[in-house]
């Protein structure tokens, strides 16, 4: 949307504002699961640290790229989450490993979870997408949840939550480098709007998923990403 409203603004400025949306909206639903005490405190703690340095780099990266590379690479990145959506519009059952970090998290209604980490490759996934969420100015929203149950092994309702923390903390501190870089502009006038508009659409997507289905949406939410691609690709070119 930032890449279609303004075509002629520096790329640094139009991640700056989408990031610092992300943030906002993501930084909500982190205070909600935390209420729901579905965060594993001990493991984001470490996956933040690990991911900070290389959401940094990733932002610093971004003056390195014209505009049309960064537009491309932005549209191959969406074509592949899209895809991939498609194939797997909802999380499968993973089986749990029984070597790694052991973790035991017990949530406000007095569930409790049981399962190991594999702290290393945890921490490379972790790693690489926060410089890549942070060049693309995306955050990582759609990339952590599947890697938090396919890669890290975490049940799905702690995958969930542990994803808004790490995408939170990965996009602030790359707002935060862009901001003192000066990367601002007219585009951060849009923040409000859009933050406003995601906040909203969750509970309204929440009631829709409930009538259609987990599967229905999110295919439909892939297919949009796809189209976003495809639109983005002939506006580079």
């Amino acid at each position: 949307f930032m890449l279609w409203r303004y075509p002629e603004t520096p790329i640094e400025e139009i991640t700056t504002a989408t990031l610092l949306v992300v943030v906002i909206s993501n930084g909500i639903r982190v205070l909600y699961v935390s209420r729901l005490k579905r965060v594993d405190l001990s493991l984001a703690c470490l996956l933040v640290v690990v991911a900070l340095p290389f959401s940094l780099l990733g932002s610093a990266m971004t003056v390195l790229l014209s505009r049309e590379v960064f537009t491309l690479g932005f549209s191959v990145l969406l074509m592949l989450v899209g895809m991939y959506l498609i194939y797997r519009p909802k999380p499968g059952l993973v089986a749990p490993v029984n070597q790694g970090w052991r973790r035991e998290v017990q949530d406000s209604e007095g569930a409790t979870f049981l399962y190991h980490v594999p702290i290393r490759r945890s921490m490379v996934v972790v790693a690489l997408t926060a410089a890549v969420s942070s060049l693309a100015g995306i955050g990582g929203g759609l990339l952590y949840s599947p890697l938090a149950t396919r890669v890290m092994r975490l049940p799905y309702s702690l995958a969930v939550p542990i994803a808004y923390v790490l995408t939170t903390f990965v996009a602030g501190i790359a707002v935060m480098l862009h901001l003192g870089s000066g990367h601002t502009g007219p585009v951060l006038e849009d923040v409000r709007a859009l933050s406003i508009g995601l906040i909203v659409s969750v509970p309204l997507a929440q009631r829709v998923q409930a009538l259609l289905g987990e599967s229905v949406l999110t295919r439909a939410l892939a297919f949009g990403l796809l189209i976003v691609a495809v639109r983005t690709t002939v506006l580079a070119i």
